[in-house]
């Protein structure tokens, strides 16, 4: 089935979704977003019809993404007068599916930190789904297909779990990236000699447990090693407060394992 969708958004999800879908047999046909700079860049760039006002959206499109912020879902949502046999569908790792009140809603939320100016290998996202009807399930089956081999299907509250999960697997460590490479610039040291190191560690954890694989002072116990970089963190008050937080709380996971 060859699905015509309709595009609300011009963020980066927008961006990552019409890459997707470009070569797919679903076509993309327009784009509303509030922001008109950038939704004339994306219809530019892929051809689609560029809509000034919402109730312009055509009825006869198949599926209505709203790719905006979690906190616009539902006022979005209900400035649509969809036919009740389209789809509208949000991409949402938090919002709940009742945010779009129609019969025929849906959620594709990829697993994923999306950048514009990154690119990804769709193929492998793992890519959640869920729906409200029988028709919506056609839909977001159809439209997953065609952008990831991983697609799931995840009702709200797992897929809030995973959500949470997520944040602190992508957002958090980098952000703990961004204080250590403050921490280097600070000291002199070369940031970069610290990507082995990083890449190594993320490697070793999809193929084993990380549990089993931890290492350091904080596992062993080093109370030396570990006074002598909280002596050095004085100046870094920042890193300080999450080293001992995370000191302790491997010291709390593997007190009975030494």
């Amino acid at each position: 089935m060859s699905l015509k969708i309709s595009l609300i958004g011009s963020g980066n999800v927008a961006w990552h979704w019409s890459r997707a879908l470009e070569m797919s047999e679903h076509n993309i046909t327009e784009i509303y977003s509030r922001n008109v700079a950038s939704a004339n860049d994306l219809a530019d760039t892929f051809a689609y019809k560029h809509l000034t006002n919402l109730e312009d959206l055509s009825q006869d499109n198949d599926l209505i993404i709203l790719a905006v912020h979690d906190d616009a879902i539902k006022e979005v949502a209900s400035a649509i007068n969809p036919e009740p046999q389209q789809v509208i569908a949000h991409t949402s790792g938090t919002a709940s599916i009742s945010e779009i009140n129609h019969m025929n809603s849906g959620v594709l939320w990829p697993v994923q930190s999306l950048i514009k100016e990154v690119e990804v290998n769709y193929d492998t996202i793992p890519l959640m789904i869920y729906y409200s009807s029988p028709s919506a399930k056609e839909v977001m089956e159809e439209v997953a297909a065609a952008i990831s081999n991983n697609v799931h299907i995840l009702h709200d509250e797992q897929r809030q779990k995973l959500h949470l999960a997520a944040v602190i697997t992508n957002n958090f460590t980098n952000h703990l990236m961004a204080l250590v490479e403050n921490y280097c610039n600070a000291e002199s040291l070369n940031y970069k000699w610290l990507y082995p190191i990083a890449e190594q560690t993320m490697l070793a954890g999809r193929k084993e447990n990380p549990t089993a694989i931890q290492t350091g002072p904080a596992k062993r116990d080093d109370k030396e090693a570990i006074s002598k970089h909280l002596e050095i963190l004085t100046k870094h008050p920042d890193l300080e407060s999450i080293y001992k937080s995370m000191t302790q709380s491997i010291i709390d996971m593997y007190k009975d394992k030494n």
